[in-house]
C-alpha cells in the first residue's frame, strides 16, 4: 500500500505540473487534479459498496484494480500533452478550461 500511495502522489504532482503548463495557473491545475482524485474515490467507493458482498476474492480484485491503474496512469501523460491545445481551442478562458476536468 505504501508503494501504491507513493506512486499516486508522484502521478498527482506530475499531472498538476503538466496542467499548470496548459492553464498557466498552478492553483487551477491543483484544483482540477484534486477534484478528479476525489470524484474517482467517490465513484470507486460507490462501485465497491455495491459489489463488495458478491466478490469471492476481494484481494485479487483489489490487485487487479491496482494493476489497471498502474498500466493506465502513464497513458494519461500522453493525453495531458493535448491539454494546452484544447485549452487554447476553448479560448484560454479559465472557466472554460476547468471544463477539461469533466
Amino acid at each position: 500500500m505504501f508503494a501504491s500511495g507513493a506512486a499516486a502522489l508522484i502521478y498527482e504532482v506530475v499531472w498538476a505540473k503538466l496542467l499548470s503548463l496548459a492553464f498557466g495557473s498552478t492553483a487551477l491545475s491543483l484544483a482540477i487534479v484534486t477534484s478528479i482524485f476525489f470524484v474517482g474515490m467517490a465513484i470507486g467507493s460507490r462501485v465497491a459498496a455495491t459489489l463488495a458482498d458478491r466478490l469471492r476474492g476481494p484481494l485479487r480484485v483489489y490487485a487487479g484494480c491496482e494493476l489497471a491503474v498502474g498500466a493506465l496512469a502513464p497513458a494519461t501523460l500522453f493525453l495531458l500533452e493535448a491539454a494546452p491545445r484544447c485549452y487554447r481551442w476553448l479560448g484560454g478562458d479559465p472557466g472554460l478550461g476547468s471544463l477539461l476536468a469533466l
